[in-house]
């Protein structure tokens, strides 16, 4: 069987807010065994969908919030992402 095609979302955290809860919507009701959604999320916090999304197959990759500070390690995480 063929690997399934993956998608990253790019979302703030995994708690539930609007697009959050859209994604989540979507990613119960694919077929996951032919699409996986993996996560890039800026926050280090483990939100209340953590466990299901790795449960669900996807990855979580956590990257620091972007501030007007911080925008070379920013940078730099997304180069290396």
């Amino acid at each position: 069987m063929k690997e399934p095609i993956r998608v990253l979302q790019v979302l703030g955290t995994t708690g539930l807010g609007g697009a959050e809860s859209r994604v989540m919507d979507l990613y119960r009701n694919i077929d996951r065994e032919r699409v996986q959604f993996d996560f890039a999320v800026h926050t280090s916090k483990k939100d209340i969908l953590t466990k299901r999304l790795k449960r669900f197959g996807g990855h979580i990759y956590r990257l620091p919030r972007f501030q007007v500070y911080n925008w070379i390690p920013y940078r730099t995480a997304w180069r290396s992402f």
